[in-house]
């Protein structure tokens, strides 16, 4: 399905399924304009687009991260939980007119064409390798620092992202579902880690009182837990394995 044809199902439903479309197609959409030239990425029609499609973005994963926080608040049967989740909600229902508006905006404009000039065979291959090499060094640099340290929250988010980004590089590439499978477990971890750790930051902006703080010390446990596993699971591909056969 086309972006076009995406952008128009969240118009018409922005259920969770059509938010984690949106989302999901607007990073694939970013990693293929990585690969292009800056005389490309500064031509007007497509840097404009991609401006957009970057703040629907924004919107969209502050919406997903409500829809987290109420799905996690939903487990506890409180009034406190209700009042949070109340609040959430209603914070939702602005973030989402925004997002509409976005998303109509893009889906007016004309999807950006790119003449054939620019997308030389050679000239992508090698954009595209010194991509892939950045992130691998970036992601097997990163590992050790992160799993040393549970309070190393920006550096989780950021090791996500950039496995995220290494993924949808590798499935423009035939015979890659090893890999990206391995990814895919690995984003699940980290994705556990961080849907907790934006739990407990909303939680501890919140007014304090005995519930609240039982709430966190339950989620912290949760993510404490989930942590370890992740960890686990990180310390086998560094030490006892070829670390570069997880990416191949």
């Amino acid at each position: 399905m086309g972006y076009g044809k995406k952008l128009q199902k969240y118009c018409n439903n922005t259920n969770e399924k059509n938010i984690h479309d949106i989302r999901t197609s607007t990073r694939r959409l970013h990693v293929l304009f990585t690969l292009l030239n800056k005389k490309i990425q500064s031509k007007p029609e497509i840097s404009n687009y991609v401006k957009l499609s970057k703040l629907l973005f924004k919107y969209n994963s502050q919406i997903r991260d409500i829809d987290i926080i109420c799905r996690h608040l939903k487990l506890y049967q409180n009034k406190e939980s209700y009042r949070l989740q109340d609040y959430q909600r209603r914070k939702r229902e602005k973030k989402l007119k925004s997002g509409i508006n976005l998303a109509l905006q893009l889906k007016n404009l004309k999807f950006p064409e790119i003449d054939e000039e620019y997308l030389s065979t050679k000239k992508i291959r090698s954009k595209f390798a010194k991509e892939k090499k950045r992130l691998l060094h970036r992601i097997v640099k990163d590992i050790p620092g992160v799993i040393s340290d549970p309070k190393r929250i920006e550096e989780l988010h950021e090791l996500r992202k950039s496995s995220k980004k290494l993924r949808y590089l590798l499935e423009l590439l035939p015979k890659q579902e090893k890999a990206i499978s391995k990814f895919i477990k690995m984003q699940d971890k980290l994705g556990s880690i961080h849907d907790f750790d934006i739990t407990i930051i909303f939680l501890n902006r919140c007014k304090q009182n005995s519930i609240v703080q039982s709430l966190i010390r339950s989620e912290a446990h949760q993510r404490d837990n989930k942590f370890r596993e992740f960890s686990e699971s990180m310390r086998e591909f560094l030490y006892s394995n070829n670390k570069f056969k997880f990416f191949n």
